[in-house]
């Protein structure tokens, strides 16, 4: 193979590696791309964050753009390095996806760990790499461990890092996995992933401290 062949490709591997990355690790976002859509950017000066209200009305908006019409922002969890917004289907009882929104430019993507790698239904994992939105696959709904027992091995995770954490009561039921609240000292403290089909624990170790919340019920 000549020289020049030789950079062309090299070149285009390069190129090819950047876009898939670019997909991988969630580059596409609703509102934002790069550096300054990163969920964890804090843009310099002394910009004001979003409110959590501000924070519903983005993911919305993010729904609409990619037609959703089925889902609706369940809920809206604030930490120090972003904002974690859940979807939930406006019909059923299960939990669509899960997001994080910067703080400060709205810049929506989707969640890494279990929401992209278990979540059966809307996990890119299983759709588009290249696209910002989800892709729905499967629609199967047969995870073999119960919310009791994804309970059970949540808190003996915890009680093996001598964390002092406990798992709150009840848990948020997605295609493939629970999301459960973890609580220190009796207060959310931060969350985890427990799969529905083998039992492997992921904690969020990416959100920050805990600041606040807010549930929302009804139709949007």
């Amino acid at each position: 193979m000549k020289r020049v062949g030789v950079v062309s490709l090299l070149i285009a591997l390069i190129v090819a590696g950047a876009l898939f990355a670019q997909g991988m690790m969630g580059g596409n976002y609703y509102g934002g791309s790069g550096m300054m859509g990163n969920w964890d950017y804090i843009p310099p000066g002394d910009a004001k964050p979003l409110s959590i209200e501000q924070a519903k009305d983005q993911a919305q908006k993010y729904l609409s753009f990619w037609g959703y019409d089925n889902l609706k922002v369940s809920e809206v969890m604030e930490f120090s390095n972003h904002f974690y917004v859940e979807i939930a289907e406006k019909e059923g009882k299960n939990k669509a996806f899960e997001l994080l929104l910067n703080k400060y430019t709205g810049a929506v993507s989707p969640e890494p760990g279990p929401n992209m790698m278990w979540n059966q239904k809307y996990g890119r994992m299983t759709g588009s790499m290249m696209g910002g939105n989800f892709i729905a696959q499967s629609e199967t709904d047969s995870m073999t461990i119960s919310e009791a027992k994804a309970h059970d091995l949540a808190q003996k995770f915890l009680d093996a890092q001598n964390t002092g954490l406990k798992v709150e009561d009840g848990a948020d039921r997605f295609y493939g996995y629970y999301t459960i609240h973890v609580l220190k000292d009796g207060k959310t403290y931060g969350m985890l992933g427990v799969n529905g089909y083998t039992g492997q624990i992921w904690y969020h170790n990416w959100h920050g401290a805990f600041i606040d919340m807010k549930e929302f019920g009804g139709s949007m």
